[in-house]
């Protein structure tokens, strides 16, 4: 109502307690977006370090040693994909 009708705000407490609210709440997201963010690049990063010491050397593993490599590696790339997306949703 504040905003429609151009009340003052100094006699809105009810306007300044649901401004203040709002304020919070973006400032929280603003947080947890950059904590995510970090999360997400160490996660990328260990991902990566991780795709890499499996592949080393699997020319002379036994296949199912392989297979259970390959497996690892699509299981980190399906869960970051899913923090890539839940990040991306509340952007």
């Amino acid at each position: 109502m504040v905003l429609l009708k151009g009340l003052p705000w100094h006699r809105s407490y009810v306007a300044l307690e649901g401004l203040k609210q709002m304020l919070w709440g973006f400032e929280a997201l603003r947080i947890f977006d950059d904590k995510l963010s970090k999360a997400l690049s160490e996660v990328k990063d260990a991902k990566n370090r991780i795709r890499s010491l499996l592949t080393r050397g699997s020319e002379s593993r036994h296949r199912d040693m392989v297979r259970m490599a390959e497996t690892v590696t699509e299981d980190l790339d399906k869960r970051y994909s899913r923090l890539k997306n839940a990040h991306s949703s509340i952007l």
